[in-house]
Order: C-alpha cells, then sequence, then structure tokens
C-alpha cells in the first residue's frame, strides 16, 4: 500500500472522527471522495469483502444511537465510515463495469 493511500485513510478516520462531534462543512464529499481514493489501493481479492462491509456499516451506523451519552457520536463515527466505505464500494462497481465494458 502507498503512503499516499495511507495518509488518505488516515484524514479519512480523523475526519469521521471530528466530524461525529461536530459540523464539517462537505463531509460526505471529502469522505467519499477519499473513499474512491483509497479504493485504487486495494486488491482485487478485497473487492466484495469492501463492497459487503459499506453495506454491513451503513445498516447497522446508528444501531448504538440508544447508548446514553456516546451512541450518538458513536453511531455518527460509524455512519461516517460508511460513507468512506461507500465511496470506495461505488468506485470499486463503476471501475469493473468499466473494466467488462472494454473487454
Amino acid at each position: 500500500m502507498n503512503l499516499y493511500y495511507k495518509i488518505a485513510g488516515l484524514i479519512a478516520l480523523l475526519l469521521a472522527l471530528v466530524g461525529a462531534f461536530t459540523s464539517v462543512p462537505y463531509q460526505s464529499a471529502i469522505l467519499a471522495l477519499l473513499g474512491a481514493y483509497i479504493s485504487f489501493s486495494a486488491d482485487r481479492e478485497m473487492h466484495v469483502r469492501i463492497i459487503v462491509s459499506a453495506l454491513a456499516l451503513a445498516t447497522f451506523a446508528h444501531v448504538f444511537d440508544g447508548i446514553p451519552g456516546i451512541g450518538s457520536y458513536l453511531g455518527g463515527f460509524i455512519a461516517n465510515g460508511a460513507t468512506t466505505m461507500a465511496g470506495m464500494a461505488v468506485t470499486i462497481v463503476l471501475a469493473n463495469a468499466l473494466r467488462r465494458l472494454r473487454s
């Protein structure tokens, strides 16, 4: 994994954490774009895992909202991670579709 992909992943993680507590302008767009960039470093064997993880995180993101005190923050952090994973998943699906069209 290239250093730039690792840095993008750390920025996405930091933005997801900060965004769980505060309002960040264009946060979802930034997270999705970072996810799209990070997806280019993913091996083909990981594609299915990334897509399933994106679906699972999006589905279960706000399950923890009922925990008093930290539930909404934890749910927001997971939802932000789901946005990053969704950017990865969509990029992978589109890249695979383009590969099939070219061949």
